[in-house]
């Protein structure tokens, strides 16, 4: 499995780690102290997910690789929550 954290809390008001692995998704998750809860899962890979970075200039878009040769952007500001 593989993290990253959101380079900082002003979009989605708290700090958000996505997280990916073995099984095709992509994970969100709300971190704050002491508490870090998934609120979403991205499905539309159809490999393994290798790698899933957010931008650094645009701190809501979320970008992740796999296996099966894609490549996808997700805005993190209109994920479910």
């Amino acid at each position: 499995m593989y993290v990253f954290f959101s380079v900082g809390g002003t979009v989605i008001s708290a700090y958000v780690l996505a997280s990916c692995g073995n099984d095709s998704m992509v994970r969100i998750w709300r971190v704050n102290v002491g508490l870090m809860e998934q609120f979403s899962e991205l499905a539309g890979h159809g490999g393994n997910v290798m790698l899933v970075r957010f931008a650094v200039a645009i701190p809501y878009l979320l970008a992740s690789t796999a296996t099966d040769n894609t490549a996808r952007l997700w805005n993190a500001v209109s994920l479910p929550s």
